[in-house]
C-alpha cells in the first residue's frame, strides 16, 4: 500500500498518517523547497488567498502581486534582457524558450 503522508513540519519532515515523522528528502520533489509550515509564508499566502488568490496571465493580464514582482526581477537581471515572462512549469517554460529562440532566429534571417 502507499504511503500516506498527513502534513509537514518545519523545514524538512513529513508525517505519515500512522504518526511516523520521517525526513523529506525530495523537498516536496518540486514545490516545498522552503520548508514546511513557515510562519510568514503562510501569513503571506493566506493574505493573497483573501485578495485575488489566482489570476491568468494570458493575453496582456495579470493581477498586481505578477507585476510587482517582474519589475524587481527586471531591476536584477542584465539589461539587455529587458523583459520578463512567467508560466506555470518548466515545461511550458522551455516551450516559451524555445518559441523565443526560433523567433529571434527567424528574425535575423
Amino acid at each position: 500500500p502507499p504511503k500516506v503522508h498527513v502534513k509537514g513540519e518545519g523545514d524538512i519532515y513529513v508525517v505519515d498518517k500512522d504518526g511516523n515523522r520521517l525526513l523529506d528528502g525530495l523537498a516536496g520533489l518540486w514545490s516545498v523547497n522552503l520548508g514546511y509550515n513557515q510562519p510568514r509564508l503562510v501569513a503571506a499566502a493566506a493574505k493573497q488567498m483573501e485578495q485575488l488568490p489566482y489570476y491568468h496571465n494570458f493575453w496582456n493580464q495579470g493581477h498586481d502581486k505578477v507585476y510587482e514582482f517582474a519589475e524587481r526581477l527586471a531591476d536584477f537581471i542584465p539589461q539587455e534582457v529587458g523583459k520578463v515572462a512567467f508560466s506555470s512549469g518548466g515545461s511550458d517554460a522551455n516551450d516559451t524558450a524555445v518559441k523565443v529562440a526560433w523567433f529571434y532566429s527567424n528574425t535575423l534571417g
